[in-house]
């Protein structure tokens, strides 16, 4: 699968999940106007460890608002992916960076409710790792909580953004 490809497929998704609403607001706020200013970067994997995301990391773009890191490796255990997630936290919050995950077999779907009518483009199946500036996080999830935003939020993941601001 080539990027532009993986590219045009996480587009149509982000379109019908993300910036679907949902109780009154899209899924993700933000993702409609950093598709729409080109601050999105869309990397295909060439390592299973994932050595080039962590090279990456290492000079994050300020023309980037978020790096989404497609996984091709679906064979990953759930566990072994989730752990790999809390650890590059735990590398990168020094360097005011933060991941989210999502894996094939995820199926805590509270925060991000996946329509289930959303076909994918191609057959080929890969994992996504979200890459974004922690503070930018932070301060986006903060106006969102001054909105209520996350008012019908699962407890549970409400006290993960909370944990993670700290």
């Amino acid at each position: 699968m080539k990027v532009t490809e993986i590219k045009q497929e996480i587009r149509a998704w982000s379109k019908e999940v993300l910036e679907a609403s949902q109780d009154g607001h899209p899924v993700c706020p933000y993702a409609n106007k950093s598709w729409q200013n080109n601050l999105v970067k869309i990397i295909k994997s060439d390592d299973i460890q994932w050595l080039d995301l962590i090279k990456y990391s290492e000079d994050f773009p300020d023309s980037v608002d978020v790096a989404i890191y497609c996984d091709f490796n679906v064979n990953i255990l759930l566990e072994v992916f989730n752990e790999r997630i809390s650890t590059m936290n735990a590398f990168l919050h020094s360097k005011n960076l933060w991941v989210m995950g999502f894996h094939q077999d995820h199926d805590d779907k509270s925060v991000l409710d996946e329509k289930e009518s959303f076909e994918p483009l191609y057959e080929e199946s890969y994992n996504m790792v979200f890459l974004q500036r922690l503070d930018d996080l932070n301060i986006a999830s903060e106006r969102l909580e001054k909105i209520g935003y996350y008012n019908n939020w699962n407890k549970n993941e409400f006290q993960k953004i909370l944990n993670r601001r700290n």
